[in-house]
């Protein structure tokens, strides 16, 4: 499903809006009908280089997660 550049643009800005609105206290972002948005933090890790198979370090940081409301989970 492609999508249109006017439709594009709605989701980045939404994107925007939502990492803006998460901050890092754990608090949740929670639009009724469809999921919350919740930041965490990731630890640092050691992982591979799946082509070459080298070690690589992956830096700690915050990533935004995302839970479907069981009304959005449902469809």
């Amino acid at each position: 499903m492609a999508l249109t550049n006017e439709e594009r643009d709605t989701m980045k800005a939404a994107i925007t809006i939502i990492e803006r609105e998460t901050d890092n206290d754990g608090d949740k972002l929670v639009m009724r009908g469809f999921g919350s948005f919740r930041r965490v933090a990731v630890a640092a890790k050691v992982a591979r280089n799946p082509h070459t198979g080298d070690p690589v370090d992956v830096p700690a940081r915050s990533v935004i997660r995302f839970s479907a409301s069981k009304s959005c989970a449902r469809m």
